[in-house]
């Protein structure tokens, strides 16, 4: 098992709760979007912004812009101008970086649900089209410029907390009712999209006891990745999802995982109260796959939740950035591996 050094580059604090960060780089600067959410008790309301981060200056957080918004529950770059952002208020808001202002207005704000929180989203790989999920169970497919709803469908009983395009025809949804479900959206008329009226498959994993919080197609592969409350990671194969291939305990609740764009076996995962995982996942051989865990972060999560967890479009160096709930702490960090001895 190889040894590596994770260390801190850079840190910087917002006035609100951090829930999650996408990276992007833009020309030769790298771009760090953060979604905030707060709850205010005494106005039984929820409140959040989206802020944009440059990392120009090495060991810095520069912020650029500032977005009022409703509370965010994820966001996800559709180019380096465009962010859409899912809002608890039941609407995906898309903003632009483009103007000078540091507090721009956003470009268009559409309502999917007006009942319940738009709880995560995702771009298809090809299209403008927008997946997102919400409290109610519910997948709505949207047009991300105009907001169109192309289809609606319940797809679980109980939060949708995560959803995903597995390739260009498929995406997959997890939710609190512990099911994970795989669509297809190939169901319109014409080049329209639409999602089948049922899934093409739908399974009760193995975090079924209380639920299916994160979900990540792994590239150029077959597999895909679930996390659950239950603290476990599970890797399944899309062709035979009744039976999962491998399941160990990250030791925290799974809330968002990502995969490296260029080391394909790196991952990372926000395991919520117990820090961040980076691991690098061995799935050459599906009936042994294997894995190397490496925790950091866990100090910093004794009060907090960690929820926000992405890498850095860096081709030679890796690197990521992570956030933390409650105390608004935003941190870079460099994962180096040590030298062998």
């Amino acid at each position: 098992m190889n040894k590596y050094d994770i260390s801190i580059v850079a840190e910087t604090k917002t006035c609100l709760s951090a829930d999650v960060v996408e990276a992007r780089c833009r020309d030769t600067e790298i771009l760090v979007a953060c979604g905030l959410y707060q709850f205010l008790q005494e106005e039984q309301t929820r409140v959040g912004s989206l802020h944009l981060y440059s990392l120009k200056k090495r060991g810095h957080f520069t912020l650029e812009r500032s977005w009022n918004l409703p509370a965010v529950l994820d966001c996800q770059w559709l180019d380096s101008e465009h962010i859409a952002v899912a809002c608890a208020n039941g609407t995906v808001v898309l903003v632009q970086y483009a103007t000078k202002d540091i507090h721009d207005e956003p470009s268009s704000s559409f309502l999917v649900n007006s009942r319940s929180l738009i709880l995560s989203l995702d771009f298809h790989p090809n299209s403008n089209m927008i997946i997102c999920s919400d409290s109610q169970g519910y997948l709505s497919l949207i047009d991300a410029f105009t907001g169109v709803k192309q289809s609606v469908c319940k797809a679980h009983t109980a939060e949708g907390w995560c959803v995903s395009f597995f390739d260009q025809v498929l995406c997959c949804s997890g939710g609190d009712d512990g099911l994970l479900t795989l669509w297809d959206i190939r169901c319109g008329t014409g080049s329209s999209y639409q999602l089948s009226t049922e899934p093409l498959k739908t399974v009760t994993c193995s975090h079924s006891q209380i639920g299916i919080t994160s979900i990540l197609p792994v590239v150029n592969s077959n597999l895909l990745l679930t996390g659950g409350y239950d603290d476990h990671l599970v890797v399944h194969d899309v062709r035979m999802l009744c039976k999962s291939l491998f399941s160990y305990n990250l030791g925290g609740g799974v809330w968002r995982l990502g995969q490296h764009a260029n080391r394909s076996n790196n991952f990372l995962a926000a395991t919520m109260y117990d820090g961040f995982k980076f691991f690098q996942l061995d799935y050459r051989d599906l009936s042994n796959v294997t894995i190397d865990l490496y925790p950091f972060g866990e100090a910093s999560c004794a009060s907090t939740i960690a929820y926000g967890v992405c890498w850095l479009p860096m081709k030679e160096e890796t690197e990521a950035v992570t956030c933390t709930f409650y105390d608004g702490l935003i941190q870079h960090w460099k994962i180096q591996r040590e030298p062998s001895r």
